[in-house]
């Protein structure tokens, strides 16, 4: 496998922030997935690479 697709969501956020989904094992890119402000509920289909072990990391930026 060398990629998945995952459906991210944030519901009720408390504050502005941002979702990342990228390789586990790598370094965070600077561009984000899902860009959200504070009291919003949004989703975001996201197809992302896997690491080495076969596993994708997920940063929460708020």
């Amino acid at each position: 496998m060398s990629a998945v697709v995952v459906n991210v969501t944030v519901t009720a956020a408390k504050s502005a922030g941002f979702l990342t989904v990228y390789p586990d094992g790598s370094t965070m890119p600077t561009a984000s997935n899902l860009n959200f402000a504070a009291g919003q509920t949004i989703p975001n289909l996201v197809i992302a690479k896997v690491g080495a072990n076969g596993r994708i990391a997920l940063t929460n930026g708020a």
